[in-house]
């Protein structure tokens, strides 16, 4: 459904910028052009899971972070510029294959119960050369 609601959007506005050229009106055309085109980048981003998040969180006890999602699972260690905010820990990983993932939980992704775990198995993570021996303050 939301693909197709995008995809009238895109007509609409496509319609409007060749009505205002048209008209001879060329840099409000331009702007809602550009805009159409930012709303299609949007739309197929969401539409083809450029920003797939991972269905379940899985804490290994050698200090990795196995996060599965659909198809696909990825490796990652916590970094120590991962941070606690409030009821909330912004996670920042490291790939296996060196991309950086960033994840934000808290109380309305995760129960209470599974966030004050991550926490804790957090504090508790392994030192290596890239964390030192507290990863969240």
């Amino acid at each position: 459904m939301p693909l197709q609601v995008g995809c009238v959007v895109l007509a609409g506005g496509f319609a409007q910028a060749c009505g205002l050229q048209y008209r001879g009106s060329l840099l409000p055309a331009a702007v809602v052009l550009f805009g159409v085109g930012a709303f299609a980048w949007g739309l197929w981003q969401l539409h083809h899971g450029g920003g797939t998040m991972p269905v379940t969180l899985v804490l290994q006890t050698d200090g990795w972070i196995l996060l599965r999602g659909k198809g696909t699972e990825v490796e990652a260690f916590p970094r120590p510029c991962s941070l606690r905010l409030g009821p909330h820990v912004l996670l920042a990983l490291r790939a296996r294959d060196g991309r950086r993932l960033r994840l934000l939980l808290g109380p309305g992704i995760l129960c209470a119960g599974d966030l004050a775990a991550l926490v804790r198995w957090l504090q508790r993570a392994p030192a290596s050369e890239e964390t030192g021996p507290e990863l969240l303050r």
